[in-house]
């Protein structure tokens, strides 16, 4: 029995320093994918000394968790244990990869929030993101799931040379270090030169369960000293209102101007409203305060023109999740990872939302027609059923646009997008607007402008095309 546990805990050692092995593969196929399709630099004393180094942690403290059950099965059966051992980690090296692959699509760690989608929601978020250089990432997938699984094999015969009891010997003195050094496993952004460099440097999974258990959220890594600037930044734009403290940066005691009054005319007559709620629309591309030479949107700068506009904007939401609310009903961010849109609510009134006023209800009582259009799924985000909760007269998403007219292309089906393109959204919303008189408060919602982008015309696929804007933009 206890060559058999022996012959266990060598082979042991040798899936586990075979697994920091693999992962440092991926390490490096991100650092180049950072660099050559992203071009952001990213320092390589990084990787060393933070990157390797807390995902070793994070995968030698996982394997200590799971030894003694291992153990216990190798007890009564060695081959068994084995087998599990291998299929532990084999599967921990491809959630390793996935949780890059989120990364490096969303330039983002994924957090606590992906508990919050129903198992659909996941599956559909995971087709969609996939589609964004999707042959580059499976092709990447069956390379390190292949080489995994040929030094998985390979490594059961290490066991009899002898050079297994140095390997034992090595995975315990990481074992030790990893365990007096568990505390250390993150580091928060102040630890690090740059936010890009807190969401490389430190390891995903940890940064998965710390959101979990601790319910942190990206926000609260920022240093105190971080938000005090932030702070005065945003009370610096009125600088004619007299703040009463940095602790509640929103709270003053001067007098509201009318400022917006001088703008309206009033009329007998009741206008139409038409609220455009414009995908991924950054202020860093479009607009005046640009971290490029040129504007993208040189059509959209120029309606600037001829209306009023907010170059200093207050977000309650950095996600679609967060703009009906906010938008239609001046509502917080709610409760949870995904905001007001997302909780449950009254159960008095057994309502999906905690009861509230919104722009749709007020208009709904001065007798006007109130619509929604959407090219996306109206389940995700509980979209449909927020709107019909606000009493909306017409309510357009994915599975209730007129197919005979409109439908997604072949392109749309093959890349997975998550819905109509924004041409059909709006023709589809005029054909109703045809019909349903005035006065009508209208909101279209936009879609196409987030990945994998479902355009309106071919043409902005071309290399041609992608070339002469590059270049008339500078």
């Amino acid at each position: 029995m206890l060559s058999n546990l022996r012959n266990f805990l060598v082979d042991y050692s040798v899936v586990v320093l075979l697994t920091v092995f693999l992962n440092f593969f991926i390490r490096i196929g991100e650092l180049w994918y950072i660099s050559s399709i992203k071009f952001e630099k990213v320092p390589l004393d990084l990787l060393f000394s933070k990157s390797i180094n807390f995902d070793t942690l994070f995968i030698v403290l996982f394997s200590l968790v799971t030894l003694l059950p291992l153990v216990l099965i190798a007890l009564f059966n060695v081959g068994l244990a084995k087998v599990i051992t291998r299929g532990l980690f084999y599967l921990l090296i491809i959630c390793l990869f996935i949780l890059t692959e989120y990364f490096l699509i969303n330039n983002a760690l994924l957090s606590n929030a992906i508990f919050e989608f129903s198992f659909k929601e996941i599956i559909d978020i995971g087709l969609v993101e996939m589609s964004m250089n999707r042959i580059g990432f499976i092709v990447a997938l069956i390379i390190l799931l292949l080489f995994s699984a040929f030094f998985y094999i390979k490594s059961k015969r290490v066991s009899r040379f002898k050079i297994a009891k140095w390997i034992f010997a090595v995975y315990l003195i990481l074992g030790l270090i990893s365990l007096i050094n568990r505390k250390h496993t993150f580091k928060p952004l102040s630890y690090f030169n740059s936010y890009n460099e807190f969401l490389v440097g430190n390891s995903k999974p940890i940064f998965l369960i710390k959101t979990y258990y601790d319910n942190l959220e990206l926000n609260s890594f920022s240093s105190q000293q971080e938000i005090k600037e932030e702070v005065i930044k945003y009370q610096s734009y009125s600088s004619n209102k007299n703040y009463l403290s940095l602790d509640s940066p929103l709270i003053h005691d001067s007098k509201y101007d009318n400022i917006l009054g001088n703008y309206f005319t009033k009329s007998n007559i009741k206008p139409n409203i038409v609220i455009i709620i414009s995908e991924s629309l950054s202020a860093s591309f479009s607009g005046h305060n640009l971290s490029i030479k040129n504007s993208l949107t040189p059509f959209t700068d120029s309606l600037s023109n001829l209306g009023l506009s907010w170059s200093n904007f207050f977000s309650n939401a950095e996600r679609s999740y967060g703009v009906l609310p906010n938008l239609l009903a001046s509502l917080p961010s709610g409760t949870g990872a995904r905001g007001f849109i997302n909780m449950h609510g009254d159960s008095l009134r057994e309502l999906r939302f905690p009861q509230h006023n919104s722009l749709i209800r007020i208009l709904n009582k001065n007798n006007y027609k109130t619509s929604y259009f959407y090219g996306g799924s109206g389940i995700f985000d509980n979209v449909s059923e927020y709107m019909n909760q606000n009493e909306i007269n017409n309510c357009f998403t994915l599975g209730s646009f007129d197919t005979t007219k409109y439908y997604m292309d072949l392109y749309a089906r093959s890349q997975q997008a998550w819905g109509h393109k924004d041409a059909d959204v709006y023709n589809q919303g005029l054909d109703v607007l045809d019909t349903i008189g005035t006065p009508y408060l209208s909101v279209f919602q936009t879609l196409s402008n987030h990945s994998p982008y479902n355009l309106s015309d071919d043409l902005y696929y071309t290399d041609e095309y992608i070339r002469f804007k590059l270049k008339s933009l500078g």
